[in-house]
């Protein structure tokens, strides 16, 4: 509808048809998610092939399925144990060590370690957290580009010549 066309119709009747397009949205929403699906379905095996092959689970890799090239990235999810967060604080608490030194407390139950401040840690520190740092593949993204045809001239080949 047109903004020209939409000032000629009441108010009942734009509600009505804001419902229409609502609806659609939501059903094209759901036909995204099911073509979605089905793409990284199809690219499953080829991708987790290749991040086998290069020895690890998250990353970038590059592969090709008929004629198109495939970026696939997996992050890193990076979650934290609470329990053994808490563990750990307790034991920092107890050598007199301040734990808001190296984690987040947000409140006695939730405690957060940045990923940018945990890269940092000296590998003693590291070692005392790993048992808590818990890392998964996350949800795939996929970027595609046409395969590049070979290059072809508009000059024969010299074997082709006479």
């Amino acid at each position: 509808m047109t903004d020209e066309a939409a000032k000629e119709v009441s108010l009942p009747g734009l509600l009505e048809e804001q419902s229409a397009v609502l609806r659609e949205m939501e059903a094209l929403k759901k036909s995204l998610a099911a073509i979605e699906s089905e793409i990284a379905a199809k690219l499953k095996e080829p991708m987790d092939l290749k991040l086998r092959d290069a020895g690890k689970d998250t990353g970038t890799v590059h592969f090709e399925v008929d004629e198109i090239h495939v970026k696939a990235t997996v992050q890193k999810v990076v979650k934290w144990d609470q329990e053994k967060l808490a563990s750990l604080c307790a034991r920092m608490v107890e050598s007199g060590e301040d734990p808001a030194a190296w984690m987040e407390i947000e409140d006695v139950r939730t405690y957060k370690v940045p990923e940018a401040r945990f890269a940092k840690f000296p590998e003693w520190a590291k070692k005392a957290f790993l048992p808590a740092r818990v890392v998964k593949p996350g949800k795939p993204r996929f970027e595609f580009t046409p395969k590049e045809a070979p290059e072809t001239s508009s000059e024969p080949r010299e074997e082709w010549r006479e």
